[in-house]
């Protein structure tokens, strides 16, 4: 008899069917499943692959959660996934995954007691990045050095504040606020599979970023092939994570430090895998999670890889608050895929994939082009109208 294994949060995948066909001669079945709320985001062809409801009754099976409702409803029900403790704890902490990075010898995003750092910044020998330690999505986020330090305390108290949404689907009560060393480097983020020991790389993505109210924001997503040093430090982390048995996703947020070679230092994890690039993953062409799967199913997948030439994603970022009056959006011939309507409120600036109000997608990708375009990806007041005081 095969071994039902059940990913939950279909919505944040795609080409059902084709991994579902994939695993036909392995010892697995695939099933989906996906909550009533998310569900309404998945194509009507994928569609025809869910269950759609809010719990899973088969004990059965073994669940791998997809995004963070079915990461806490794994956490919840433990026994009905192999995750292990210290990556379930490392999705909900950032400063556990810097002390269990330190514990196995692995660089970390180092951070500071919180009532020290004011007067290391104000000295100006230092540069931090405050955020919360247990959300998601980029709220809180912000940079401290000595031209702003004086904000300090209200950005601590505004990282701590939880939503009762993020309460909800994250299962928290509370949010305290961390002091990370700021890394000055190259951030990229990346998904892997992990089976009983073998880690895939699902897909890498370079960030290329700028900073709206000192928080860092995300304008471009590059697709790339993961180089020989991030597989390595790929595979080292998610051996200091995940048990030998453990079958799961892993999305990781990491910088490659102008100040050093051939070191990698993870920022962020979560055992999932990585939103706000769904419509990237599906213009490349390929299904990069069908390829991923080669390890759970024993021989490499036969399928479409897809193209890895400088496939891109550009985000069109609101620099100012108001409400958006022009949704316009133009990058030389790249037609816009519209986020946020006319008459959408924008009430606040930080780095959440949700604050974007529009993306673009591409081939070929170079430093100059970026160059020239950035700035057209900064939405201010042409866009948005200001609140009349």
């Amino acid at each position: 008899m095969k071994t039902i294994i059940i990913f939950a949060g279909a919505a944040s995948i795609y080409g059902l069917a084709d991994i579902k066909a994939a695993s036909k001669n392995s010892d697995f079945a695939l099933q989906f499943v996906e909550t009533p709320e998310m569900a309404k985001y998945i194509s009507s062809d994928d569609l025809k692959e869910v269950s759609v409801k809010n719990d899973i009754k088969d004990e059965d099976s073994i669940v791998v959660p997809l995004n963070e409702y079915w990461v806490t409803w794994c956490k919840k029900n433990v026994k009905r996934c192999r995750i292990s403790t210290k990556a379930f704890k490392a999705s909900r902490s950032k400063k556990y995954l810097a002390d269990c990075m330190m514990q196995h010898g692995l660089p970390s995003n180092r951070y500071e007691i919180t009532s020290n750092v004011k007067k290391i910044v104000s000295d100006k020998q230092k540069v931090y990045i405050i955020k919360p330690d247990n959300q998601y999505s980029g709220h809180g986020v912000k940079i401290i050095s000595a031209l702003n330090y004086h904000n300090i305390d209200k950005y601590l108290i505004d990282a701590s504040i939880v939503d009762e949404k993020v309460k909800k689907v994250l299962d928290i009560t509370a949010s305290p606020s961390i002091c990370f060393e700021f890394i000055d480097g190259v951030e990229y983020s990346a998904d892997v599979f992990f089976f009983q020991g073998k880690i895939s790389v699902v897909r890498v993505c370079k960030k290329y970023r700028t900073i709206i109210d000192n928080a860092p924001c995300v304008l471009a997503y590059v697709l790339e092939e993961p180089t020989e040093l991030i597989r390595r430090y790929l595979e080292l982390w998610c051996n200091a994570l995940f048990d030998y048995d453990n079958i799961s996703f892993g999305q990781f947020d990491f910088i490659s430090p102008t100040s050093v070679s051939n070191v990698l230092v993870p920022i962020d994890f979560s055992c999932r895998v990585g939103g706000g690039i769904s419509e990237l993953l599906r213009y490349h062409g390929g299904n990069l999670y069908r390829d991923s799967l080669e390890v759970l199913f024993g021989e490499k997948c036969i399928a479409n890889k897809g193209n890895f030439q400088n496939v891109f994603q550009l985000n069109f970022i609101p620099n100012t608050m108001g409400t958006l009056i022009n949704d316009n959006f133009l990058i030389n011939d790249l037609q816009a895929i519209k986020l946020k309507k006319l008459g959408d409120r924008i009430d606040r600036l930080d780095p959440s994939a949700n604050n974007r109000l529009a993306i673009c997608l591409g081939d070929n990708f170079s430093e100059a082009y970026y160059k020239k375009i950035k700035d057209r990806l900064l939405i201010g007041s042409q866009y948005i109208k200001h609140d009349e005081v």
